[in-house]
């Protein structure tokens, strides 16, 4: 049972939806890891809306517009998942295990869908597409 409304990840703030995804100490260095492993510009959002429109402004491909808006889905899952797990299971966010886990169910999302080129895991793990 939850008996705060303080967020769990950051315990600095009420939580919310935008802050969960996009206000939380956790949220941000997730998205810090997110940018760089996807080599676009550090971003930082103000409200899911803003994380889940971010692909229409980054500087990438078509494709790989469309491969960035999956991976913030993913990524927002899984920030969702750590705090249920800490919150539940009293199991440690570690956002290192976060990032890779995005890593890995984004490959296998990507891999899944057939419509896009194969794409190897050392190439994946790179973000070099195309």
């Amino acid at each position: 049972m939850v008996d705060s409304d303080i967020c769990r990840l950051c315990d600095s703030a009420k939580e919310t939806v935008d802050h969960l995804f996009a206000g939380c100490s956790v949220a941000d260095k997730v998205w810090s890891g997110v940018a760089s492993w996807c080599k676009v510009h550090r971003f930082f959002g103000f409200s899911i809306r803003d994380l889940v429109e971010f692909h229409n402004i980054v500087a990438l491909s078509k494709v790989k517009k469309e491969v960035f808006q999956g991976i913030i889905f993913i990524a927002c899952w899984r920030i969702w998942k750590a705090r249920n797990e800490l919150i539940y299971e009293n199991k440690p966010v570690i956002v290192e295990d976060i990032i890779e886990d995005v890593k890995v169910l984004g490959f296998l999302w990507y891999c899944n869908r057939p419509k896009l080129q194969r794409v190897s895991w050392v190439d994946w793990c790179s973000f070099n597409l195309m």
